[in-house]
């Protein structure tokens, strides 16, 4: 190491930041007994260190916990794509394959299953006394909680869509990855504007 580059890093002085684990602690790279050293030295972020009762020990202490994990409809070709829960406490789940299940209770026992559409669902939005809305790349579906459709709503400027915001009782916002957004009337169901 030069000496302008050692005096750099002594301007700089990260060496004596108090989170740093040698804070204050000359060391020197050149010699092999330097280099010898380090590798004696324990490893301050090794989990050991950080968690003193191992790993485990640290997820006991953490907000949330896993009581059990089930295959969801479809999870054997599929991945889960989108959650979100509805104000009737149904946890809906769609899926890569289009496919969308609601599951009540503590244990999620399945309540309803239906494919609403062969592309992924991007984005679900719970309608209070509606049913559920379900963003594909082009098209959102509005489903009751049976899964009878309500309506489908497609357009020309709707490609490669990604998120949605239902932003008042009967308005919604659809966006993606293009430069339009698009306003949607949910009672009839008819686009109010796009905006740019």
């Amino acid at each position: 190491m030069s000496r302008q580059s050692k005096l750099n890093l002594k301007e700089m002085d990260f060496s004596q930041h108090p989170l740093h684990p040698y804070a204050g602690q000359e060391l020197h790279m050149e010699s092999p007994q330097g280099a010898a050293m380090m590798d004696m030295m324990p490893n301050p972020y090794a989990s050991q260190a950080l968690f003193p009762g191992g790993e485990a020990s640290a997820l006991q202490s953490q907000e949330y916990r896993e009581l059990h994990s089930f295959m969801v409809d479809g999870g054997d070709r599929f991945g889960v794509s989108c959650l979100c829960f509805d104000t009737q406490e149904l946890l809906w789940m769609g899926n890569q394959g289009g496919h969308v299940t609601s599951y009540y209770g503590p244990h999620l026992q399945k309540y309803t299953s239906f494919q609403v559409h062969r592309d992924d669902i991007r984005q679900m939005a719970p309608l209070k006394d509606r049913g559920i809305l379900c963003l594909t790349q082009s098209s959102l579906k509005l489903s009751n909680r049976r899964g009878l459709t309500q309506f489908v709503f497609t357009n020309a400027d709707m490609h490669d869509m990604q998120c949605m915001l239902v932003t008042g009782a009967t308005t919604l916002l659809i966006g993606g990855h293009h430069t339009k957004v698009i306003e949607l009337d949910l009672t009839t169901p008819r686009r109010n504007k796009s905006m740019q």
